[in-house]
């Protein structure tokens, strides 16, 4: 059900990111990617995180990792480039990780 749930949270938020742009134009694409890159590297860095500390990821991990992402790199997804959408995605998943372990 979570997993679902953050399927279509994350196929809906591709409208909401690149959508902004107004037309399909290089924002657009921009938008697009960085939030498939932020994406993956915050479910990479929430899993990264559950591995080190829990000993094994999850799938709820995992879903809670690419909401992450999503919220962290939506503010800045058509300005920043790859990279920075890279770096964005992983400190989300990690800062997302790190404050529901410790709450």
């Amino acid at each position: 059900m979570v997993f679902t749930g953050t399927a279509i949270l994350y196929i809906g938020w591709f409208g909401f990111n690149a959508g902004s742009a107004g037309s399909a134009n290089e924002i657009a694409a921009l938008a697009f990617v960085n939030t498939v890159v932020a994406t993956a590297a915050a479910i990479l860095g929430w899993i990264i995180g559950e591995w080190t500390l829990r000993g094994k990821p999850s799938l709820l991990g995992a879903c809670s990792g690419a909401i992450a992402g999503l919220v962290g790199v939506t503010p800045a997804c058509g300005y920043v480039g790859v990279g920075g959408a890279l770096v964005i995605g992983v400190i989300a998943g990690l800062a997302g990780f790190v404050g529901s372990h410790h709450a």
